[in-house]
């Protein structure tokens, strides 16, 4: 070929080599593979990103990747352009001998057990629209907005029992694999466990989405994470989302109940701080607290478990006006790539570890201040880990490995609980927050409620993040879980109930239409993140 297409040829050559590494940095990174809807929705941030990412390409490993990829990619240029003379036009064809090769490495990679297996068997599919982004005609659209939530069962106001303190701690990434007691699978947890055994945990317990901020959305506002039309493809994580369904937050303050939310990541990250302000938290503050001053950090900016739980603890002691508080405490250390700030070394395993130890000393010195003889705690993830699936939790919990983690109960009535039957879901909190605080707490088809006269929810909705245009369904009665796809007027089962007593479609369908479609904004934000325009 003339040497100007060949170099054009060798440009594309490069080009596929180096996102094969991007690829592979990625994995190494957060465990997931290249997603350029979620590159282009983080990457902008690059104060951020260096906490996270550089602690990991400093590594030997990635300057090794980094000097093959430059080395492979100048290879290439450099054997295309000095073509030797004379060459055989058959030897160009001996690559085709390698496509036997591919096709059995796809084949193998189907087995790789990774909780995002499907990434490894269509790289391109994934990067492509899919049914999360088909808007519903306005016709049906209309019918679904006068469409009639599920009815719903309401406990009545108390004065008894009277408003306590309640601790809601969110553990990043916690998975129920990492428990010895509630899986038999992992031993990282083994201090959790034990406070699982000295008083309850939930047998069977949901996360409703696949990211943390699914996770928040779903404890803390009661509804599904059900993608909005162009979710993502836009950093407004929270859109449609700025209200909780149980006016918890209004019932709580008219009680004279104050909310806290503390955070040793960075708020600013998707405006989570602005998105928890805006929902009705008193107070909310992240790891720019004066108290984590001078204290090594780990990924976006955090200080580490030990010292959110010293901040909390200095504020219960020193700040807090009473006992009427409920107050949120979300960890990041054991977030991919598993930094312990001050620490050497940085896998799942060890941070796991460290997490645990946290918050077995946490839950002493709480317990030391006769916390638990009115409080509670409760103690879950934001979402099932992204990383591979460990030995035996595909055949413990099937294709509900990605949507189960644990949850533990704490309080003077449940030492020596044993587990709570049933299944419940992170949606479940706040109707159980508001019925422990003698608050008025409603259920219904898709809302149960775990803390109080305990409700079973029919329902259980996960919104998947391997296929995002699918929905996991658990049906209270059903041996296995079901799936939903998205697909506009079209979303359907696919895999269809034998009976179905609720329409759960229309109800995934009525959901996603309450919200506005989420703005397609990565440009317009990458450019202001990198200044570029104001």
């Amino acid at each position: 070929m003339p040497r100007l297409i060949r170099t054009v040829l060798a440009m594309a050559g490069v080009l596929l080599i180096v996102c094969f590494a991007v690829d592979i940095a990625v994995f190494d990174l957060l465990n997931n593979r290249l997603n350029l809807p979620d590159i282009l929705r983080y990457a902008g941030n690059v104060r951020l990103n260096s906490t996270v990412a550089l602690p990991t390409f400093s590594s030997a490993r990635s300057v090794a990747l980094l000097c093959l990829t430059g080395l492979t990619g100048l290879s290439l240029v450099v054997l295309t352009w000095r073509r030797t003379p004379g060459a055989s036009r058959a030897s160009g064809l001996w690559p085709i001998l390698v496509v036997p090769l591919l096709l059995g490495m796809h084949e193998e990679a189907d087995e790789v057990g990774h909780i995002a297996a499907n990434n490894y068997r269509d790289l391109i599919t994934i990067n492509l629209p899919s049914g999360e982004d088909q808007a519903y005609s306005a016709a049906l659209h209309n019918t679904l907005e006068h469409t009639a939530a599920p009815p719903s069962t309401c406990l009545a106001p108390t004065r008894s029992p009277h408003p306590r303190p309640v601790i809601l701690l969110v553990v990043e990434s916690l998975s129920l694999y990492h428990s010895q007691v509630m899986s038999g699978l992992g031993h990282e947890l083994p201090q959790l466990d034990e406070l699982a055994q000295k008083y309850s945990y939930i047998e069977s317990f949901y996360a409703n989405g696949f990211t943390t901020d699914g996770g928040l959305i779903a404890l803390l506002t009661g509804h599904v994470p059900l993608p909005t039309v162009h979710r993502y493809q836009s950093f407004n994580a929270y859109e449609g989302f700025e209200s909780d369904r149980h006016q918890a937050f209004k019932q709580l303050r008219a009680a004279g109940i104050s909310t806290w939310y503390f955070r040793t990541a960075d708020l600013g990250f998707l405006n989570t701080g602005a998105w928890l302000r805006h929902l009705g938290f008193d107070h909310v503050e992240g790891p720019e607290n004066a108290f984590y001053q001078g204290l090594p950090r780990g990924s976006f900016n955090e200080p580490g478990d030990h010292a959110l739980y010293q901040r909390f603890l200095h504020w219960y002691a020193n700040e807090r006006d009473n006992d009427r508080f409920f107050a949120v405490l979300q960890t990041t250390t054991t977030h991919p790539p598993f930094i312990i700030p001050g620490q050497p070394g940085h896998n799942e395993n060890n941070a796991f570890r460290y997490a645990d130890q946290e918050i077995g000393q946490f839950v002493r010195t709480l317990e030391q201040q006769h916390f638990f003889d009115r409080g509670l705690l409760v103690i879950t993830g934001d979402h099932r880990s992204m990383t591979v699936r460990r030995p035996g939790e595909q055949a413990l919990l099937g294709t509900e490995a990605p949507a189960r983690i644990p949850a533990v109960l704490l309080g003077a009535e449940f030492r020596q609980g044993g587990p709570l039957p049933g299944r419940w879901q992170q949606t479940d909190f706040l109707p159980s927050l508001l019925a422990a605080n003698g608050l008025r707490s409603c259920t219904d088809a898709f809302a149960g409620r775990f803390l109080g006269p305990p409700v079973e929810p029919e329902v259980i909705l996960h919104a998947q993040g391997l296929a995002r245009d699918r929905v996991l369904v658990r049906l209270r009665g059903q041996d296995e879980p079901l799936e939903i796809e998205l697909d506009g007027d079209q979303t359907h089962w696919v895999t269809p109930p034998p009976s179905e007593p609720l329409d759960v479609v229309q109800e995934i369908n009525r959901q996603r239409a309450m919200r506005p479609d989420a703005p397609e904004n990565f440009t317009e934000n990458l450019l202001r993140w990198y200044g570029l325009t104001s």
